[in-house]
């Protein structure tokens, strides 16, 4: 048995329980949907008995039977992840803006836990090294403290086991800019390096 996860763009005419049970079996599993501004999309997580080749031959019966895969042949409905799942993914696809369609082993209070905990996760990778960082007095040009504060997250970051956001480096003149000490000099430097008017 193994740990999957896949996303697919949004469709009323979809039958997300159908594919959950298809994928799942009676295994435990989550699909839910997320409102996106680029695109709507639904999350599915779950174990999975099927081995390797079966999941890929059952997730192209999935990509040929999308909806818009039928109106629009070229289209890649489907996106399969190739990183490594963890029991984290439940927490991940139960995040705020997640709405669930279908699981299976789980309780609405299990959901709602896990609601909670992808909450309180992800406001921890966004302000966790802010508040260590605010906490810390820097002196210096702003050019030292900008490459302190940079050292400072990072570390942060690393030592907490957090991964790094896409956005680390804007995070990180965030945290310079908010920074309880912040001085005019520092918001200068900050909106010459970033072109901010």
């Amino acid at each position: 048995m193994s740990l999957k996860t896949f996303k697919v763009e949004h469709s009323d005419l979809f039958d997300y329980a159908h594919w959950a049970k298809e994928f799942f079996g009676n295994n435990k599993c989550v699909v839910s949907a997320v409102e996106h501004s680029s695109s709507d999309h639904v999350h599915f997580i779950g174990y999975t008995d099927m081995n390797d080749a079966d999941f890929a031959a059952t997730l192209e019966e999935l990509k040929e039977a999308h909806p818009k895969k039928k109106k629009h042949p070229t289209c890649r409905p489907v996106k399969k992840s190739d990183k490594e799942v963890t029991e984290m993914g439940f927490q991940y696809v139960m995040k705020t803006s997640a709405k669930p369609e279908y699981s299976q082993g789980f309780s609405a209070e299990d959901l709602q836990e896990l609601k909670e905990k992808s909450d309180d996760h992800v406001h921890e990778l966004k302000h966790g090294a802010k508040e260590h960082c605010h906490k810390r007095k820097y002196s210096g040009t702003p050019e030292d403290v900008h490459i302190a504060i940079h050292s400072d997250s990072f570390d942060y970051n690393r030592e907490t086991g957090r991964a790094l956001r896409p956005q680390f480096g804007m995070d990180t003149i965030n945290i310079m800019m908010h920074h309880p000490d912040a001085t005019p000099a520092w918001i200068a430097y900050l909106k010459r390096k970033t072109m901010l008017k």
